[in-house]
């Protein structure tokens, strides 16, 4: 906790000296997201590997950008007066949540199984006809 402290402070003194906006932050943060989108793509074969790739090297750069990430992430927050505390918190609650979804299949393997049996019946049902309201002839 000591040391995530002193990572949040250190931050903080930064945007004091690097002053932008919160729409600067956050395009910043969206192009931190894109290159640790690359590299993990360099994974799963949605990204050719250059030459000297290796999985040491992808990993490594997985890493970097998971932190520069990270960074942005909490420069981002900071303008907001967001506190270490009060983020820790709110990922503990949001991990509580996601464990609950996994708990009652509306998340992870057997969720994806309960989709699946939808997708299929929905694309299996017959489309209901639609109904048209007809006007009565006057007499």
């Amino acid at each position: 906790m000591e040391k995530f402290n002193k990572v949040f402070s250190e931050i903080k003194r930064l945007n004091k000296i690097d002053p932008a906006s919160a729409a600067e932050r956050l395009g910043k943060l969206t192009e931190e997201v894109g290159e640790l989108a690359k590299e993990v793509n360099k994974t799963n074969g949605r990204k050719v590997l250059k030459p000297g790739d290796t999985k040491e090297s992808i990993r490594n750069e997985i890493r970097d950008e998971a932190a520069d990430t990270i960074q942005n992430v909490i420069s981002l927050i900071d303008g907001f007066g967001i506190k270490p505390n009060e983020l820790l918190d709110a990922i503990i609650r949001k991990n509580k949540s996601w464990s609950d979804k996994i708990k009652t299949k509306k998340r992870g393997p057997e969720a994806q199984k309960v989709q699946s049996v939808n997708k299929k019946q929905t694309k299996n049902a017959k489309k209901a006809e639609p109904i048209v309201a007809t006007k009565k002839k006057k007499k």
